[in-house]
Protein backbone atom coordinates (compact mmCIF):
# COMPACT_ATOMS: atom_id res chain seq x y z
CA UNK A 1 0.00 0.00 0.00
CA UNK A 2 2.52 2.31 0.40
CA UNK A 3 3.52 2.43 -2.80
CA UNK A 4 0.18 3.03 -3.96
CA UNK A 5 -0.02 5.67 -2.08
CA UNK A 6 3.23 7.23 -3.29
CA UNK A 7 1.94 6.92 -6.96
CA UNK A 8 -1.29 8.09 -6.26
CA UNK A 9 0.15 11.27 -4.70
CA UNK A 10 1.50 11.41 -8.73
CA UNK A 11 -1.07 10.81 -10.35
CA UNK A 12 -1.67 7.39 -11.01
CA UNK A 13 -5.03 6.53 -11.75
CA UNK A 14 -4.64 2.39 -10.71
CA UNK A 15 -2.88 3.62 -7.51
CA UNK A 16 -5.31 6.27 -6.56
CA UNK A 17 -7.63 3.50 -6.71
CA UNK A 18 -6.07 0.93 -4.70
CA UNK A 19 -5.61 3.75 -2.07
CA UNK A 20 -9.51 4.40 -2.18
CA UNK A 21 -10.19 0.74 -1.86
CA UNK A 22 -8.06 -0.15 1.00
CA UNK A 23 -8.84 2.81 3.39
CA UNK A 24 -12.82 1.38 2.42
CA UNK A 25 -12.14 -1.70 3.46
CA UNK A 26 -8.73 -2.16 5.19
CA UNK A 27 -6.81 -4.29 2.79
CA UNK A 28 -6.90 -7.17 5.15
CA UNK A 29 -5.70 -5.38 8.35
CA UNK A 30 -2.79 -3.06 6.22
CA UNK A 31 -4.30 -0.06 6.99
CA UNK A 32 -7.16 1.57 9.25
CA UNK A 33 -10.19 1.72 7.13
CA UNK A 34 -10.64 5.53 7.29
CA UNK A 35 -14.26 6.14 5.33
CA UNK A 36 -13.82 10.11 5.24
CA UNK A 37 -10.40 9.42 3.44
CA UNK A 38 -11.55 6.80 0.87
CA UNK A 39 -14.13 9.40 0.19
CA UNK A 40 -11.72 12.28 -0.68
CA UNK A 41 -9.44 9.28 -3.14
CA UNK A 42 -13.11 8.86 -4.88
CA UNK A 43 -13.41 12.24 -5.33
CA UNK A 44 -9.57 13.23 -6.47
CA UNK A 45 -10.34 10.08 -8.88
CA UNK A 46 -13.50 11.54 -10.46
CA UNK A 47 -11.20 15.07 -10.69
CA UNK A 48 -8.46 12.72 -12.46
CA UNK A 49 -9.91 13.08 -16.07
CA UNK A 50 -9.63 9.29 -16.27
CA UNK A 51 -12.52 8.41 -14.64
CA UNK A 52 -14.55 5.43 -15.16
CA UNK A 53 -17.89 4.06 -14.79
CA UNK A 54 -16.48 2.19 -11.79
CA UNK A 55 -15.03 5.24 -10.50
CA UNK A 56 -19.02 6.86 -10.45
CA UNK A 57 -20.08 3.84 -8.33
CA UNK A 58 -17.61 3.66 -6.46
CA UNK A 59 -17.93 7.25 -5.03
CA UNK A 60 -21.37 7.29 -4.55
CA UNK A 61 -21.38 3.65 -2.84
CA UNK A 62 -18.26 5.24 -0.46
CA UNK A 63 -19.75 8.68 -0.07
CA UNK A 64 -23.54 8.58 0.23
CA UNK A 65 -23.84 6.88 3.49
CA UNK A 66 -21.83 9.75 5.28
CA UNK A 67 -22.72 12.38 7.54
CA UNK A 68 -23.16 15.70 5.84
CA UNK A 69 -20.14 16.62 8.54
CA UNK A 70 -17.77 13.60 6.85
CA UNK A 71 -19.18 14.52 3.40
CA UNK A 72 -17.76 17.96 4.20
CA UNK A 73 -14.38 17.01 5.63
CA UNK A 74 -13.79 14.44 2.62
CA UNK A 75 -14.99 17.51 0.23
CA UNK A 76 -12.11 19.50 2.04
CA UNK A 77 -9.14 17.02 1.87
CA UNK A 78 -10.26 16.16 -1.63
CA UNK A 79 -9.78 19.55 -2.36
CA UNK A 80 -6.39 19.68 -0.86
CA UNK A 81 -5.65 16.71 -2.58
CA UNK A 82 -5.84 17.81 -6.27
CA UNK A 83 -4.27 20.69 -6.23
CA UNK A 84 -1.48 19.43 -4.95
CA UNK A 85 -1.63 16.64 -6.98
CA UNK A 86 -2.87 18.73 -10.54
CA UNK A 87 -2.22 22.02 -9.77
CA UNK A 88 -5.74 23.30 -10.07
CA UNK A 89 -8.83 23.28 -7.96
CA UNK A 90 -11.63 20.47 -7.61
CA UNK A 91 -14.42 21.09 -10.00
CA UNK A 92 -16.67 17.36 -9.64
CA UNK A 93 -17.59 17.09 -6.01
CA UNK A 94 -21.44 15.45 -5.79
CA UNK A 95 -21.79 12.33 -6.86
CA UNK A 96 -23.06 11.54 -3.02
Amino acid sequence: IKKAVELAYKGDHGAQVTVAFCLSTGCHGAVAIDKVASCSWHLVIANSGSTTVLDSSNTRNTCRPMTAAEKDEARALASDLVQKIYKRPMVKTDQM
